[in-house]
């Protein structure tokens, strides 16, 4: 699965390549950063697109808003509607990232919608 190629290459590749780390770390555009994983993951022999790093890093910042107690917009509706999705996509840890601090989720809440979203 390519989404578990780009957790493997943000886990495993980064951290043993501490320059790219560090620059990757620095970008503060959700898109930039999205466009330079990728490339740096292609130029590292690793296969994932630009979809599989939005959809790990959305499911990341869930992950990560779950965890301080806050429910996202589609748990909320899930709740409401009675329905739960079964589809998991795999996370990373993603507070180092700069423009993880100022990403958000949502929808209904008033939260503006991530800035990780594809569209094609």
């Amino acid at each position: 699965m390519a989404q578990q190629e780009f957790v493997s290459f943000f886990s495993n590749y980064l951290p043993q390549h501490p320059e790219l780390k560090k620059s990757i770390e620095t970008i503060e555009d959700p898109r930039a950063l999205t466009v330079a994983l990728m490339e740096a993951g292609r130029k590292a022999g690793f296969a994932f697109s630009e979809v599989d790093v939005a959809q790990v890093l959305q499911a990341s910042l869930r992950a990560e808003l779950a965890g301080k107690g806050e429910l996202t917009s589609e748990e909320l509706e899930a709740v409401a509607g009675g329905v739960l999705s079964t589809a998991t996509v795999p996370t990373i840890q993603i507070s180092s990232l700069s423009s993880a601090k100022n990403a958000t989720l949502g929808s209904s809440t008033g939260v503006r919608e991530s800035t990780w979203m594809c569209t094609y």
